[in-house]
Protein backbone atom coordinates (compact mmCIF):
# COMPACT_ATOMS: atom_id res chain seq x y z
CA UNK A 1 0.00 0.00 0.00
CA UNK A 2 1.43 3.38 -0.98
CA UNK A 3 1.47 5.74 2.00
CA UNK A 4 0.11 9.32 1.74
CA UNK A 5 3.75 10.48 1.35
CA UNK A 6 4.35 8.04 -1.53
CA UNK A 7 6.34 5.39 0.36
CA UNK A 8 6.09 1.74 -0.74
CA UNK A 9 9.05 0.10 1.04
CA UNK A 10 11.22 0.53 4.09
CA UNK A 11 14.81 -0.13 5.09
CA UNK A 12 15.38 -1.63 8.55
CA UNK A 13 18.85 -1.28 10.10
CA UNK A 14 19.62 -3.10 13.36
CA UNK A 15 22.65 -2.63 15.61
CA UNK A 16 23.95 -6.13 16.33
CA UNK A 17 25.11 -5.35 19.88
CA UNK A 18 22.19 -3.40 21.34
CA UNK A 19 19.43 -4.51 18.91
CA UNK A 20 18.55 -0.83 18.52
CA UNK A 21 16.71 -0.31 15.22
CA UNK A 22 16.33 2.44 12.66
CA UNK A 23 13.52 2.37 10.09
CA UNK A 24 13.58 4.44 6.91
CA UNK A 25 10.55 4.54 4.55
CA UNK A 26 11.52 4.36 0.87
CA UNK A 27 9.70 5.35 -2.30
CA UNK A 28 11.77 2.88 -4.35
CA UNK A 29 14.13 0.06 -3.46
CA UNK A 30 17.12 1.78 -5.07
CA UNK A 31 16.73 4.54 -2.43
CA UNK A 32 18.33 2.10 0.02
CA UNK A 33 21.79 3.14 -1.19
CA UNK A 34 21.40 6.90 -0.64
CA UNK A 35 19.63 6.24 2.66
CA UNK A 36 22.51 4.08 3.89
CA UNK A 37 25.08 6.71 2.88
CA UNK A 38 23.29 9.35 4.99
CA UNK A 39 22.73 6.85 7.82
CA UNK A 40 26.42 5.92 7.98
CA UNK A 41 27.46 9.53 8.47
CA UNK A 42 24.67 10.13 11.01
CA UNK A 43 25.24 7.07 13.17
CA UNK A 44 29.03 7.33 13.18
CA UNK A 45 28.79 10.97 14.25
CA UNK A 46 26.18 10.08 16.88
CA UNK A 47 28.06 7.17 18.43
CA UNK A 48 31.68 8.01 17.67
CA UNK A 49 32.31 4.58 16.12
CA UNK A 50 32.71 3.44 12.53
CA UNK A 51 30.51 0.83 10.90
CA UNK A 52 32.75 -2.20 10.41
CA UNK A 53 30.42 -4.91 9.09
CA UNK A 54 27.11 -4.90 7.21
CA UNK A 55 25.12 -8.14 7.15
CA UNK A 56 22.28 -8.35 4.62
CA UNK A 57 20.47 -10.62 2.21
CA UNK A 58 21.39 -10.66 -1.48
CA UNK A 59 18.71 -8.20 -2.57
CA UNK A 60 19.54 -6.14 -5.62
CA UNK A 61 19.60 -2.95 -3.57
CA UNK A 62 22.50 -4.38 -1.53
CA UNK A 63 24.61 -6.07 -4.19
CA UNK A 64 24.49 -3.25 -6.75
CA UNK A 65 27.75 -1.71 -7.93
CA UNK A 66 27.21 1.65 -6.17
CA UNK A 67 26.45 0.07 -2.80
CA UNK A 68 29.39 -2.34 -3.09
CA UNK A 69 31.78 0.43 -4.15
CA UNK A 70 30.70 2.57 -1.19
CA UNK A 71 31.29 -0.26 1.28
CA UNK A 72 34.68 -1.03 -0.28
CA UNK A 73 35.73 2.63 -0.21
CA UNK A 74 34.99 2.78 3.52
CA UNK A 75 36.54 -0.62 4.36
CA UNK A 76 33.20 -2.04 5.49
CA UNK A 77 32.94 -5.82 5.33
CA UNK A 78 29.75 -6.98 3.61
CA UNK A 79 28.43 -10.36 4.75
CA UNK A 80 25.66 -11.84 2.61
CA UNK A 81 23.23 -14.61 3.47
CA UNK A 82 22.99 -17.63 1.19
CA UNK A 83 19.90 -17.71 -1.05
CA UNK A 84 16.70 -18.95 0.66
CA UNK A 85 18.35 -19.04 4.12
CA UNK A 86 16.61 -16.32 6.13
CA UNK A 87 17.91 -17.89 9.34
CA UNK A 88 21.42 -16.68 8.48
CA UNK A 89 20.16 -13.14 9.09
CA UNK A 90 18.13 -14.19 12.10
CA UNK A 91 18.58 -11.00 14.13
CA UNK A 92 17.10 -8.75 11.44
CA UNK A 93 14.40 -11.28 10.48
CA UNK A 94 13.17 -11.63 14.08
CA UNK A 95 13.26 -7.87 14.52
CA UNK A 96 11.30 -7.42 11.28
CA UNK A 97 8.59 -9.84 12.48
CA UNK A 98 8.41 -8.14 15.89
CA UNK A 99 8.03 -4.70 14.31
CA UNK A 100 5.40 -5.78 11.76
CA UNK A 101 3.35 -7.63 14.41
CA UNK A 102 3.49 -4.60 16.71
CA UNK A 103 2.52 -2.23 13.88
CA UNK A 104 -0.38 -4.49 12.87
CA UNK A 105 -1.60 -4.50 16.46
CA UNK A 106 -1.40 -0.70 16.63
CA UNK A 107 -3.41 -0.32 13.42
CA UNK A 108 -6.07 -2.89 14.34
CA UNK A 109 -6.52 -1.72 17.94
CA UNK A 110 -6.86 1.92 16.89
CA UNK A 111 -8.94 1.37 13.71
CA UNK A 112 -6.44 3.46 11.74
CA UNK A 113 -6.51 2.72 7.97
CA UNK A 114 -3.64 0.61 6.58
CA UNK A 115 -2.71 3.65 4.53
CA UNK A 116 -0.79 4.87 7.59
CA UNK A 117 1.50 1.84 7.82
CA UNK A 118 4.62 4.06 7.87
CA UNK A 119 3.42 5.81 11.03
CA UNK A 120 2.51 2.48 12.64
CA UNK A 121 5.90 0.92 11.80
CA UNK A 122 7.77 4.02 13.00
CA UNK A 123 5.83 4.00 16.26
CA UNK A 124 6.48 0.27 16.69
CA UNK A 125 10.24 0.86 16.29
CA UNK A 126 10.08 3.79 18.71
CA UNK A 127 8.40 1.61 21.35
CA UNK A 128 10.49 -1.54 20.81
CA UNK A 129 13.72 0.44 21.11
CA UNK A 130 12.58 1.54 24.56
CA UNK A 131 11.27 -1.81 25.85
CA UNK A 132 13.55 -4.11 27.89
CA UNK A 133 15.00 -6.99 25.90
CA UNK A 134 13.84 -10.46 26.89
CA UNK A 135 16.27 -11.89 29.45
CA UNK A 136 17.81 -8.47 30.19
CA UNK A 137 16.66 -5.58 32.34
CA UNK A 138 17.86 -3.04 29.78
CA UNK A 139 16.31 -1.72 26.58
CA UNK A 140 18.14 -1.28 23.27
CA UNK A 141 18.06 2.47 23.99
CA UNK A 142 19.89 2.01 27.29
CA UNK A 143 22.43 -0.39 25.82
CA UNK A 144 23.25 2.05 23.02
CA UNK A 145 23.08 5.41 24.84
CA UNK A 146 23.98 4.30 28.40
CA UNK A 147 20.95 5.94 30.00
CA UNK A 148 17.37 4.80 30.62
CA UNK A 149 14.71 5.92 28.12
CA UNK A 150 12.17 8.61 28.94
CA UNK A 151 8.68 7.10 29.12
CA UNK A 152 6.88 10.36 29.93
CA UNK A 153 6.20 11.10 26.23
CA UNK A 154 4.40 7.83 25.51
CA UNK A 155 0.82 8.12 24.23
CA UNK A 156 -1.74 5.63 22.96
CA UNK A 157 -1.47 5.19 19.18
CA UNK A 158 -4.68 6.35 17.51
CA UNK A 159 -5.99 8.23 20.53
CA UNK A 160 -7.74 11.58 20.29
CA UNK A 161 -5.38 14.52 20.71
CA UNK A 162 -5.56 18.30 20.58
CA UNK A 163 -2.44 19.93 19.07
CA UNK A 164 -1.67 23.56 19.92
CA UNK A 165 -2.50 25.54 16.76
CA UNK A 166 -2.48 29.15 17.93
CA UNK A 167 0.84 30.01 16.20
CA UNK A 168 -0.77 28.95 12.88
CA UNK A 169 -4.07 30.81 13.20
CA UNK A 170 -4.89 33.86 11.06
CA UNK A 171 -7.48 35.44 13.35
CA UNK A 172 -7.91 35.99 17.06
CA UNK A 173 -11.24 34.17 16.76
CA UNK A 174 -9.82 30.99 15.18
CA UNK A 175 -9.72 27.87 17.32
CA UNK A 176 -6.48 27.36 19.26
CA UNK A 177 -6.75 23.59 18.82
CA UNK A 178 -8.80 20.92 17.07
CA UNK A 179 -9.54 17.25 17.49
CA UNK A 180 -6.93 15.07 15.76
CA UNK A 181 -5.64 11.49 15.88
CA UNK A 182 -2.26 10.65 17.43
CA UNK A 183 -0.04 8.91 14.85
CA UNK A 184 3.34 8.72 16.55
CA UNK A 185 6.47 10.59 17.50
CA UNK A 186 8.68 13.09 15.71
CA UNK A 187 12.36 12.14 15.82
CA UNK A 188 13.47 15.62 14.75
CA UNK A 189 11.43 17.60 17.31
CA UNK A 190 10.05 17.04 20.77
CA UNK A 191 6.62 16.83 19.20
CA UNK A 192 4.00 14.34 18.10
CA UNK A 193 2.61 13.41 14.69
CA UNK A 194 -1.11 14.18 14.49
CA UNK A 195 -3.68 13.46 11.78
CA UNK A 196 -6.57 15.79 11.04
CA UNK A 197 -9.30 13.32 10.00
CA UNK A 198 -11.26 16.06 8.21
CA UNK A 199 -8.59 17.55 5.95
CA UNK A 200 -6.45 14.39 5.49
Amino acid sequence: ITSPSGFKYYLLLVDDYSRYSWLFPLKAKFDAYSTFVVFKQYVENLLGNNIKVVHSDSGGEFIGAMFQSFLHAHSIVHQLTCPHTLEQNGCAERKHIHIVETARTLLVASNIPHLYWVEALSTAVYLINRLPISGLSKSPWELLFFKPPDYSRLKVFGCRCFPWLKPYTHSKLDAKSKSCVFLGYSLQHKDYRCLDPITS
